[in-house]
């Protein structure tokens, strides 16, 4: 494959965008006030978030990426928005002056995650409204990403869906949530382990995932099933077969972002006419390199590279 012909593929991904801030520092001593450590913080960092990691990661493997989203006018929009155009992510906004982005708060002591905070306002702020501009964004795409974090960007899912499936695009879905149905009729949904068994049930060996997984599949009218399993690598499922892939690596520091790094190459192998199979095993060794990293992150093509 030559990656560098990949710049001519267009991926929309459409979701919920989020700001991830980390402070970091050392811990050296316990707190006398309470049994908590004491850091002294050194670093303050942004990064890209939920949907908008997905498109990050379209760009550092060189594609064509457009994000749609819902955006505010706070700070942390600004320092999103300045992230995005720096690393040329093409953006189309719905804006509310008094709405804020939703933001996770990281604190990281000695490289350990020790604190999340999250903030968010009422999920009916973030919804997507379809608009022109976002119609001809989805006809005029290869693939269309569908990143939910179940935080109300989403909740039309189904016009966007339909939508696609009218211009016949590749339809990806990152799913969230208690209902899987709003999902119907998508071309791939890529689930991790326990997303997917809170839909179907326990599943205590590979022979039930694929069991239930192909039960989905014909429920939901879709193509394919990749179930995402950490350490133990992924399973992908379609109508006629099935494969377990094992991880390229066991060492794993921060899953972080990790599902949007596999959703991403999928995603781009489907948009050059790979099969599900082929897309999947490179986004395997894609997650490889993602779960090495500290925090949000990118998988670049050099790094890639190196593992072929």
């Amino acid at each position: 494959m030559n990656l560098a012909s990949l710049s001519k593929y267009k991926i929309t991904v459409i979701g919920d965008l989020m700001i991830d801030e980390y402070w970091s520092g050392q811990v050296n001593r316990i707190s006398s006030e309470a049994p908590v450590p004491i850091i002294k913080i050194d670093e303050n960092r942004y990064r890209v978030g939920g949907a908008g990691n997905v498109a990050m990661n379209l760009r550092a493997l060189g594609v064509n990426a457009r994000l749609v989203s819902c955006i505010g006018k706070d700070k942390e929009s600004s320092i999103i928005k300045r992230l995005l155009k720096k690393n040329k992510v093409s953006t189309i906004f719905t804006f509310s002056k008094n709405k804020k982005i939703i933001k996770k708060l990281r604190i990281l002591g000695n490289n350990q995650q020790i604190l999340r905070a999250d903030f968010e306002e009422d999920h009916k702020n973030y919804i997507v409204h379809k608009n022109q501009k976002i119609i001809n964004c989805i006809k005029t795409s290869d693939v269309v990403i569908f990143s939910d974090y179940n935080k109300g960007s989403l909740s039309k899912i189904e016009e966007f869906i339909k939508l696609a499936n009218k211009y016949k695009k590749i339809i990806i879905v990152d799913p969230k949530g208690n209902d899987f149905k709003k999902y119907k009729n998508a071309t791939t949904l890529t689930p991790n382990l326990a997303e997917f068994t809170n839909i179907v049930g326990e599943a205590k060996n590979n022979n039930q995932i694929i069991k239930k997984g192909k039960k989905l599949i014909k429920e939901l009218n879709l193509t394919s099933l990749i179930v995402t399993k950490g350490d133990k690598g992924m399973t992908i499922i379609s109508k006629n077969k099935s494969l377990n892939l094992q991880s390229v690596t066991q060492e794993v520091y921060d899953v972080t972002g990790a599902g949007d790094t596999v959703i991403a190459a999928v995603s781009t192998f489907l948009a050059i006419g790979k099969d599900i199979f082929e897309a999947a095993n490179f986004a395997n060794k894609a997650a490889s390199i993602s779960v090495k990293k500290i925090g949000t992150s990118v998988v670049t093509i050099k790094e890639l590279k190196k593992l072929a």
